[in-house]
């Protein structure tokens, strides 16, 4: 049986260096086959006040790009709805 090390880092949409450097230190931290399970409340586009907070499809789409961008293999979106919450998630493994 394997471990996890579970770590978590904001990302600040508007400051363009911060995404990349979470990604890349999530990507050199990450052993050969290790995965990267991002995870958000999905937000609808155009929602306002607490309903914005999470990700859009495309916002996750995003995402999902630039962990390609960065190295990352198998790169997945996945939705699941439980009871009137539902998430998207960014699902990826380290090569």
């Amino acid at each position: 049986m394997g471990c996890a090390y579970v770590g978590t880092y904001a990302e600040r949409p508007t400051f363009r260096p911060t995404r990349n450097a979470g990604l890349r230190e999530v990507r050199r931290v990450l052993l050969s086959g290790g995965r990267l399970i991002a995870m958000e409340r999905r937000a609808e586009p155009g929602a306002q006040g607490h309903q914005s907070h999470g990700w859009t499809d495309e916002q996750a789409t995003v995402f999902a790009d630039r962990c390609r961008e960065r190295g990352f293999s198998d790169v997945c979106l996945e939705r699941a709805t439980i009871g009137r919450r539902s998430t998207v998630s960014v699902v990826a493994r380290a090569l």
